[in-house]
């Protein structure tokens, strides 16, 4: 990010984490905007605990290995964060 910084007028950032734990978005904002000079006009963060079994998806997150069929159910989610950014919207 911090090589592409200087170029960036407007970013998206999207990550694949294990679970939600509070306070996690607000740090990934802060250190993209760190990395960059600027916040980034959109977070998408996916949660490879979303993928599991409820009762399952604690510590499993942290090992489960994430294919290419985990990613077609975020498939929504993330074809309308690209539509955010295209958009122009936050």
């Amino acid at each position: 990010m911090r090589a592409a910084a200087p170029g960036l007028q407007r970013y998206g950032l999207a990550t694949l984490c294990g679970v939600d734990r509070p306070g996690q978005s607000e740090a990934l904002r802060s250190a993209a905007q760190a990395a960059t000079g600027r916040p980034p006009a959109a977070l998408l963060t996916l949660f490879v605990a979303d993928l599991l079994a409820p009762d399952a998806a604690g510590m499993a997150a942290s090992n489960h290995r994430v294919t290419a069929d985990d990613m077609a159910a975020f498939a929504p989610g993330i074809a309308a964060f690209v539509e955010t950014l295209q958009g122009g919207g936050d």
